[in-house]
């Protein structure tokens, strides 16, 4: 019973030490996937990969489709043609669109008009945990 308990710790620590550590640099180095839609066909789902570059301060794009069932993924060059916009009805009649709605006036120039260049923003309940008491 030792030895099988023995070889069963021994199996988990070396599978423990075969994986590779998840560090910030191995993080900047994965592409973030971002889908686009499904193609008009519904055979397709169209995504963007978006490597970020530190040297650049930007992100480099590309295009891929792959079809639903699995399989290779491909890259395309346009992708709004093979797309159809999910903000739009499948009739072309209206379109979807969102704007911030303000609930609560917390900034500074809320309250006082003639100070635009505030930057403040006024809280007179708190609603979370302060110190030690609620």
């Amino acid at each position: 019973m030792k030895k099988i308990f023995f070889l069963i710790l021994i199996s988990i620590g070396l599978n423990a030490t075969a994986q590779n550590v998840l560090s910030p640099e191995m993080l900047w180095k994965l592409g973030r996937i971002s889908v686009l839609g499904i193609s008009k066909d519904n055979k397709q789902i169209v995504f963007k990969v978006s490597i970020p570059s530190i040297e650049e301060n930007k992100s480099n794009s590309k295009t891929y489709a792959i079809t639903i069932n699995g399989g290779v993924a491909t890259e395309i060059t346009d992708a709004k043609t093979l797309v159809s916009d999910k903000n739009v009805s499948p009739d072309g009649k209206y379109i979807l669109s969102d704007q911030t709605v303000k609930i609560n006036n917390v900034l500074g120039k809320d309250f006082y008009p003639n100070l635009e260049k505030s930057n403040v923003q006024i809280y007179n309940g708190l609603d979370y945990r302060h110190w030690d008491t609620w």
